[in-house]
């Protein structure tokens, strides 16, 4: 599945595939070989177009630190700054007070520049991010009533 949001005239769409949930069972796999595929399509009103494209800039646990993370956001327990950097330096995030920051960063051939895209995540955008990374990581299934209801809104698409 794929999350579609509009942030501010921003189109912004998320595809994470093969998230493997045994990623910290260390008798099955390796932490660090489980990646997951993930696409990101950046958009603004044809002047701005970012795309990665199934690249593994994701490990499965670094998806449920992320879920964690926005699920303490939710639920009012985040009191100071908190950074998630990744592995891969192509995703950051950065979860505050109110709000959850995504910082992607462009890349130059086979190294990442300094320069960066900022996505401002608010209440509902930060919401469907969540939701959609616990249906990611099968905490929450298709037929959960928060995802069919994304789904007929247009935020979830296969």
């Amino acid at each position: 599945m794929q999350l579609k949001l509009h942030i501010d005239g921003i189109l912004f769409s998320l595809r994470i595939s093969n998230f493997n949930p045994d990623y910290d069972n260390s008798q099955l796999i390796d932490y660090f070989d489980a990646w997951c595929k993930v696409s990101i399509r950046i958009e603004y009103k044809g002047t701005l177009l970012y795309e990665l494209k199934n690249d593994e800039a994701l490990l499965s646990g670094e998806v449920v630190i992320l879920a964690n993370a926005l699920q303490d956001l939710v639920d009012g327990h985040v009191e100071k700054k908190r950074t998630l950097e990744n592995l891969e330096p192509i995703i950051k995030f950065i979860i505050k007070k109110h709000c959850a920051k995504m910082h992607v960063y462009l890349w130059d051939g086979p190294a990442p520049t300094l320069n960066k895209i900022v996505l401002d995540f608010y209440d509902e955008h930060v919401q469907m991010l969540l939701y959609y990374l616990q249906l990611v990581t099968g905490r929450i299934s298709e037929s959960d009533e928060r995802i069919a209801k994304m789904i007929s809104g247009g935020c979830l698409l296969n």
